[in-house]
């Protein structure tokens, strides 16, 4: 598709493979026991079965211990706002800050790794969710408008 964007600008995959790494990391690694326990609530019988056998059996927690209500869910989440607080100045150190793509004003396979995470979380938790209404505004409803700016480029069933 010529007339579509490439994924990878400048013939270039290193920096947009390093910035996945990164990003997955520092702003998602923390909130996964949040992520996963939602997206198990989300699955059809057959899948959440086979998803919560897998998962606790890697981290050793029944599903319901990965993020309870109150205090220990309250400091997981503070750390994903930490690291989403610490990762928006490099994700908009081009140009005067207002450039919405890793590239500035070029999308690529990082803004996709964005956001898909953030429509995972999105929907995982829910659109209404205090959560997510809180996550979308944070840095100055940056998340909120990247997913708004991301519309463009969904692919829908029709």
């Amino acid at each position: 598709y010529a007339d579509e964007p490439t994924l990878f600008p400048f013939g270039v995959r290193a920096p947009v493979e390093f910035f996945e790494a990164y990003f997955t990391e520092t702003a998602i690694k923390p909130g996964m026991r949040i992520f996963m326990s939602e997206t198990c609530y989300r699955l059809n019988p057959p899948s959440e079965a086979f998803f919560r056998r897998t998962r606790e059996a890697i981290y050793k927690l029944k599903i319901e211990e990965f993020a309870p209500p109150g205090p220990e869910r309250n400091a997981i989440w503070a750390a994903v706002k930490e690291w989403f607080d610490k990762f928006a100045p490099k994700y908009t150190s081009n140009g005067d800050g207002t450039l919405p793509f890793f590239y500035g004003e070029t999308i690529s396979y990082a803004d996709i790794v964005v956001a898909s995470y953030l429509l995972w979380i999105k929907i995982v938790l829910g659109p209404e969710n205090p959560e997510w209404k809180e996550m979308e505004s944070w840095n100055a409803g940056r998340w909120g408008k990247f997913i708004e700016l991301m519309k463009k480029y969904e692919i829908v069933d029709a």
